[in-house]
């Protein structure tokens, strides 16, 4: 009983707290189905409005992760947008994730 306490204390020491800011800055779409996929769970699925406030703290979410490399993925829901990262957590982070178009970018 005492062994399995002083594992779960010394365990306590391998998490790491993700904190991920999501927002729709695009002004021209009030609304956009986004979802974050933080090692193939998702944990978080929905329209996201168009505030005019920066930052856009209203789709905060936090994950408990342990240290080391995880695949996070952001995308616009059934429209096949998406970004891939494989980010190293070995501290606490805040990742700021921001949908928008830009509009200037000239086509290839």
């Amino acid at each position: 009983m005492i062994s399995i306490v002083i594992i779960s204390l010394f365990g306590c020491n391998s998490g790491v707290i993700a904190t991920f800011h999501i927002s729709n800055i695009d002004m021209n779409q009030v609304e956009v189905p986004l979802r974050l996929i933080v090692n193939k769970d998702t944990i978080f699925d929905q329209n996201a409005k168009y505030t005019d406030i920066r930052p856009d703290l209203q789709y905060t979410k936090y994950a408990k992760l342990t240290k080391g490399m995880h695949e996070i993925i952001f995308e616009v829901a059934n429209t096949g947008l998406k970004k891939e990262e494989n980010i190293t957590f070995d501290k606490n982070k805040w990742i700021f994730l921001s949908y928008t178009v830009d509009r200037y970018k000239k086509p290839n």
